[in-house]
């Protein structure tokens, strides 16, 4: 008679059933991080869009307050008056510029730009859809017109006027009433 010695192991349906249920629980801890993940990216985006819409608000109300003339036309909006650019610093000085907001396309996409120089385009909104003017209020035809000069030869800008900027998808990324500074 033989001794038989018992061997220490895992059968095969111990090890079949310890990678099936490794493998339920990595598929729960990958459902975990991949959600995490979405929602991770979806904040950043959410934030990065909401920090955008402050920037192009406050660059369209600076130019806006700024300018004396304004031409809208279905492409975009050209504004004219104390809107030239320090190129050093990038900051406004006291000279007359000209300033064009305009539906940019780049690689299939609707941009909305800006340039001060006619040359340089900054990208101001990806996925632009549009920007409507709506005056609220009229300068009274009188002897305080502004000189062509001033208005860069463009129709004086409102007294008040509200100014919407939509995404392509209809949503308003800023909608506001200026009040333009009197002369």
């Amino acid at each position: 008679m033989r001794n038989h010695k018992q061997q220490a192991g895992f059968t095969l349906i111990e090890l079949v059933a310890s990678t099936v249920l490794t493998s339920i629980m990595m598929t729960a801890i990958l459902g975990i991080v991949w959600s995490t993940l979405k929602q991770t990216t979806q904040f950043r985006r959410n934030e990065t869009q909401q920090a955008s819409s402050v920037t192009l608000a406050r660059q369209m109300r600076i130019d806006l307050q700024n300018a004396r003339g304004m031409q809208i036309d279905p492409n975009g909006i050209t504004l004219h008056g104390f809107l030239a650019r320090d190129n050093a610093s990038r900051s406004i000085s006291l000279r007359a510029g000209r300033v064009r907001y305009a539906l940019r396309k780049v690689n299939n996409k609707r941009m909305l730009a800006r340039t001060f120089d006619g040359s340089t385009w900054e990208p101001l909104w990806i996925d632009f859809g549009s920007i409507s003017i709506d005056p609220l209020s009229f300068r009274e035809a009188d002897d305080d017109d502004l000189p062509m000069a001033e208005t860069g030869g463009l129709p004086e800008i409102p007294e008040s006027f509200r100014i919407t900027v939509r995404s392509d998808n209809g949503t308003i990324i800023w909608r506001e009433v200026i009040q333009h500074h009197a002369n």
